[in-house]
């Protein structure tokens, strides 16, 4: 007689993602700052389609100076992963000075 036993054994995922952060310096548009687009991505050894949160998210206006911002993934075992990374808007653009005061003189 031939005997057959199964066993199950059973994986558990303990691993959080992984964060791909990054920094920034960006120019200043205007005086409020810059609209600044950042990628962040995050992988994990089970899951797949892990997609991080930011705060403030790409797309916002930074204002002049030091950002953090903040990030964090959680995969389908609720497994979590957190960061940030600085962004960092400056004003390097010299200022133009015109003239508007015109001066009239007798020759």
């Amino acid at each position: 007689m031939v005997d057959f036993r199964l066993t199950k054994q059973v994986i558990s995922d303990t691993t959080p993602p992984a964060l791909n952060l990054l920094s920034n310096i960006t120019e200043a548009t205007g005086p409020s700052g810059a609209t600044v687009a950042f990628n962040v991505s995050a992988t994990d050894l089970v899951s797949s389609g892990v997609a991080p949160t930011c705060a403030p998210a790409s797309g916002s206006t930074f204002t002049l100076g030091i950002t953090t911002v903040n990030c964090s993934a959680t995969d389908q075992a609720g497994n979590a992963a957190g960061g940030g990374f600085i962004v960092t808007v400056v004003d390097t653009t010299r200022p133009t000075v015109t003239d508007s005061f015109f001066m009239a003189r007798d020759s």
